[in-house]
């Protein structure tokens, strides 16, 4: 499986940007022939505090396209939400006939978004996260499906005793994956429950100190054909060493399974899909690689996947693929100078009727702050676009 090739820069940069630090800009083979990437300049799209919303996006977001109307689903903090509170993430849904003219269709008296997904009560497997995640529309059914980030908190004695061990560097809390159904009437999604959770169950990492956090990451799922792939982050029943992240695992769904309870999704395990989903092995596709979007690209007859890696939240990262499974070394797609500027969650949204497919030009969305996590300024939803210019194929 492909692993992250450093200091390496192969994409072209438009407008009056200068090249960056580590450029060789030396395009790489496709298929015998050569492909040039030019990127963007960073577009805004919403700014910190748009319809009261803060930390947006907080993950991968859920984006369709629906009777030529584009629907996005995007986790953020809740507008009633004190700097005092402990950190919720709920999904809201933003609406536009194209994908920059965003509003909220729910908005309370003064103008605020209202989601559409909340966390559950204290003690609930989303009682922290809620959000974060992928959209399926199944146009035979007319059900539009929502895989999620859900996240559990744990005690505060569990949580005292990972940070004897850990210090600061531990996430109270543990990460599922959720399924959610939208509901038309109620203009909301109907909550299912979780349909997978990692290899390393929740009871282990409560228990167990040395675990400083187990994190799913928000799901991108795409449809390939007969299936859907799931792509999250699993853990080993092994303690990580100092400075590893999860391992990026991938699972399926026939696309006919889609409303059996629970859904039987199987994770890729000893290089077949036969992995139980709840808390079940698997086999890890790519080391640390988190926060990723997958789409199929028509213009390369490739699967394409942009995330963010563990050398640095201002890099976002590029992979290919032929069938979803073995992936490329990863090469960076686009950085920010400053080693302080934050470049988060992106997601690939394609240009076409299906927003999840793209092709020769794509947008890539993500979450963005200067300077620092912490600022009043964190959470601006900032476009690139990213044009692919294959030569002899």
């Amino acid at each position: 499986m492909g692993r992250l090739s450093r200091g390496v820069l192969w994409t072209l940069l438009s407008g009056t940007v200068s090249a960056l630090p580590g450029c060789n800009n030396e395009p790489p083979l496709v298929s015998g022939g050569t492909i040039s990437i030019r990127v963007g300049d960073p577009e805004t799209v919403l700014k910190p505090g748009s319809f009261g919303l803060r930390d947006f996006p907080d993950g991968h977001m859920g984006v369709m396209k629906r009777d030529g109307r584009y629907e996005f689903f995007i986790g953020a903090f809740h507008p009633d939400q004190g700097a005092e509170d402990p950190p919720q993430t709920f999904t809201f849904r933003l609406i536009g006939d194209d994908i920059t003219s965003l509003r909220p269709p729910l908005v309370d008296g003064s103008g605020r978004a209202m989601p559409v997904l909340d966390p559950g009560k204290p003690g609930s497997y989303n009682d922290h996260i809620a959000g974060n995640g992928s959209v399926y529309h199944d146009a035979k059914t007319g059900k539009t499906y929502f895989w999620y980030q859900a996240m559990q908190s744990i005690t505060p004695e569990a949580a005292a005793k990972k940070q004897e061990v850990h210090g600061s560097a531990f996430y109270p809390a543990y990460g599922r994956i959720g399924l959610a159904i939208w509901n038309d009437a109620r203009q909301r999604f109907d909550d299912m429950g979780y349909v997978l959770e990692p290899n390393l169950t929740f009871k282990t990492f409560e228990a167990d100190p040395r675990f400083a956090y187990a994190d799913t990451f928000p799901p991108a799922v795409v449809w390939n054909g007969e299936f859907l792939y799931m792509y999250y982050s699993d853990y080993s029943s092994e303690p990580p060493k100092p400075g590893e992240e999860p391992d990026l695992a991938v699972a399926r769904l026939r696309v006919s399974e889609l409303d059996r309870n629970p859904q039987p999704w199987r994770k890729l395990s000893g290089g077949k899909f036969v992995g139980e989903a709840m808390g079940g092995p698997f086999t890890p596709l790519i080391p640390d690689t988190l926060f990723c979007s997958v789409s199929f690209n028509t213009c390369l007859q490739k699967w394409i996947m942009v995330h963010m890696g563990t050398e640095g939240e201002h890099i976002l990262y590029w992979r290919t693929s032929d069938d979803g499974l073995d992936w490329s070394d990863a090469v960076e797609l686009a950085r920010y100078p400053s080693d302080t500027d934050w470049s988060l969650s992106p997601t690939i949204i394609g240009t076409g009727d299906d927003p999840t497919r793209s092709g020769k030009k794509f947008w890539v969305y993500y979450e963005y702050a200067p300077s620092s996590r912490s600022t009043k300024d964190f959470g601006w939803l900032v476009r690139r676009s990213v044009e692919l210019n294959p030569g002899d194929r």
